[in-house]
């Protein structure tokens, strides 16, 4: 059945005549879709992320820095690190015209990367600008019919104490060209806006930072903010990717510091940062933390009181949830120092964590190594070396003085066409980090080892082909293996893409997990693997100058030898409407799934509000529509809307738990003003 489904759904595709926009990334749905569904879950967290993709960008040519270049997503790795050595080399750039001089960047890069660069005369303040100083944002959402938690059951009160409605404000602007202020404040569906037992706004982000040009100290961030060192290994609470469609994307790359006004509860400081620049080779970055954090409190006539878990939720709807509400005082201390001379730089980093009452992880033997107590001392050392056609880096960390982890990785260019990433990395069962987010398989840097090569190589200016291999192990038990696994992923993708005429990829990726099975017959687990495959096929072209659309299909075989095997297809096609004389802009897309379980689920990014993101996953059979509009009131206010409805075919609820709906028909309605300024 499945086979037959796609084959006619290519078919009817193939007749389509297919053009693509001529941009960088043809929209945020590109971004996304280039992304593992991993990566697009820290999307939210990184407000500025979305801001950036939004908007007209222009980059200083004399000051932007090498993550500026890795968003536009025009340059290779390689070719980036030529243009900066170029520049630091030879001298700022006078005219934009000097890009064609660059060694080992084709000339149609140069074209498009010029397209977001600033004249030199400006001598902007700031790396990245934008045209607008600031915006205001209100933003409401809520589910019909109503989920089971606002619903009074056996004469009980409903477990959400709060409203229905999902309600994001947000104030950003500029004091002036080198400071800002920024708040955010966000009440979740189920929660009360005055928090549970602590009797305070329930969540809210606050920054100002200023910037200066001259002196010892260039940066001070009061209030939230976000760090990055090296790799990630110790500690970068920045957007950084793990596996992708771009197989280049290995390193970390990111602001030692950058105001936070995203609405994650969790991945964020609040206190004070400064960059300092010592000279033109050593910069310095220091960070002081300390906010109340959600936690489980256990007593115990052993151990006393500890908390076993921080919860990142960040909800407060139950009485469980508001019972963990602040439970813990987190108290953090940060010093970085970055030497640059030339083609290297390396990097030393040094984090004391304190908490108020000591950390006990709960008894399971994937917990055995993992250290427990109320302080953590971390330590780690990065590098960065270009040397011809070869970027090195990486990072080595211990904590408490004897978990140690690493991470070395090479990007290079072996021909014009083709370009190589490698990546060796290993982080003990006992490394945890609090707040790392290094390159790895898992959601933490802990408990693996690994290695990554990724290759991609470009026939003509339209072709790409891509392809990665990436083989890990876990070194001791996890929370889904009894012993240690081995894993394997494979991706390769054929991308053809010719400019005012058409964009189209195919890609199959390939998994090997590790997972438990149970025996009845002696009551004990053992390891063994399934595979996962997945095909995906997408087309995407300009009916006309106002008209875009999108279709793809995606089909994925779960071979699991202890269970049976699972299908699942997914098919949907996408309308874009952007006249560029209109104030009416709109999108629709239809979706139908049919998998055979939750095992088997397909993700499928959906085009959402601004400043928003949604990558709902599919399962079962039924059918999924969107309706998105917006209308630009005048120069300033724009306004817009959002529908998504479900149908679960023969379903008797929709989801489970307490967000459960009863009956086969679930609607998602968001509303939001923004004024821009």
């Amino acid at each position: 059945m499945y086979c037959r489904i796609m084959l006619t759904t290519l078919l009817i595709l193939h007749c389509i005549g297919l053009r693509c926009q001529d941009s960088i990334w043809d929209s945020t749905v590109d971004y996304l879709d280039a992304l593992d569904q991993g990566d697009i879950e820290q999307i939210s967290d990184n407000q500025q992320w979305f801001e950036s993709l939004d908007q007209d960008i222009q980059l200083n040519i004399n000051t932007c820095t090498e993550s500026d270049l890795i968003f536009l997503n025009i340059l290779t790795p390689f070719e980036i690190q030529q243009f900066l050595f170029y520049r630091g080399n030879y001298g700022p750039f006078y005219e934009i015209s000097e890009l064609q001089v660059l060694p080992g960047i084709p000339l149609y890069k140069l074209k498009a990367l010029s397209k977001y660069m600033s004249p030199v005369e400006e001598n902007l303040p700031y790396t990245t600008t934008h045209r607008q100083q600031g915006y205001f944002q209100i933003q409401a959402s809520t589910y019909y019919p109503l989920k089971n938690g606002f619903i009074s059951q056996n004469n009980l009160d409903p477990a959400y104490n709060g409203s229905r409605y999902h309600i994001i404000t947000r104030y950003k602007t500029r004091i002036s060209p080198e400071s800002g202020f920024g708040l955010a404040m966000e009440k979740d569906a189920g929660e009360t806006f005055i928090a549970g037992h602590i009797n305070q706004i329930e969540n809210y982000h606050f920054h100002y930072f200023k910037n200066f040009n001259k002196g010892l100290v260039r940066n001070i961030i009061i209030g939230d903010f976000t760090a990055n060192w090296g790799q990630g290994i110790l500690l970068y609470q920045g957007f950084g990717i793990t596996k992708s469609r771009n197989t280049m994307m290995i390193r970390r790359s990111s602001p030692s510091i950058k105001p936070y006004l995203g609405l994650n509860e969790y991945n964020f400081f609040r206190g004070l940062a400064i960059g300092l620049q010592q000279n033109k080779n050593w910069k310095h970055s220091f960070l002081l933390h300390r906010i109340h954090r959600d936690a489980t409190i256990h007593q115990d006539s052993i151990f006393g009181t500890s908390f076993s878990n921080i919860s990142q939720s960040g909800l407060h709807r139950t009485k469980n949830e508001i019972n963990a509400q602040k439970n813990i005082l987190e108290n953090i201390i940060g010093l970085s120092s970055r030497y640059q001379l030339k083609n290297i730089r390396i990097g030393l980093h040094n984090m004391y964590s304190k908490y108020n009452i000591p950390y006990r992880p709960a008894e399971r033997i994937y917990n055995i190594h993992i250290p427990s107590g109320s302080s953590q001392w971390s330590q780690s050392m990065d590098i960065n070396a270009l040397w011809a056609s070869w970027n090195i880096f990486g990072e080595i960390a211990i904590s408490s003085f004897r978990h140690k982890a690493y991470s070395l990785g090479l990007l290079t260019s072996l021909d014009p066409q083709l370009d190589l990433s490698i990546l060796l990395r290993k982080f003990e069962p006992g490394y945890r980090p609090l707040y790392g987010n290094a390159f790895s398989a898992r959601s933490t840097s802990n408990n693996e080892k690994g290695l990554y090569l990724g290759l991609q190589y470009y026939p003509t200016l339209q072709h790409t082909i891509s392809l990665y291999l990436d083989q890990w192990h876990s070194l001791f038990p996890t929370s889904q293996t009894t012993g240690p696994g081995i894993n394997r992923d494979v991706l390769l993708q054929y991308q053809y893409k010719k400019k005012n005429k058409f964009n189209y990829y195919l890609y199959f990726k390939y998994k090997w997990r590790a997972d438990n099975v149970y025996d009845n017959t002696d009551n004990h687990s053992s390891v063994f693997n399934y595979s996962q495959y997945n095909v995906r096929i997408q087309f995407s072209h300009h009916l006309n100058k106002n008209w875009q659309s999108s279709h793809r299909v995606e089909y994925t075989l779960i071979d699991n030898i202890n269970k049976n095997n699972e299908n699942g297809v997914l098919i949907s096609s996408q309308i874009n409407y952007q006249p560029s004389q209109s104030q009416w802009k709109g999108v629709a897309k239809l979706i139908y799934y049919h998998t055979d379980s939750f095992f088997s689920r397909i993700y499928s990014y959906a085009s959402d509000v601004r400043y928003s993101y949604s990558l709902p996953f599919f399962y079962g059979k039924g059918w999924s529509a969107l309706i998105k509009t917006s209308i630009k009131l005048n120069r300033r206010w724009q306004l817009e809307g959002r529908v998504v409805s479900n149908y679960l075919i023969g379903a008797e609820t929709i989801g489970s738990g307490d967000n459960a709906i009863n009956g086969p028909f679930a609607s998602e309605v968001k509303i939001q003003l923004l004024y821009t300024f």
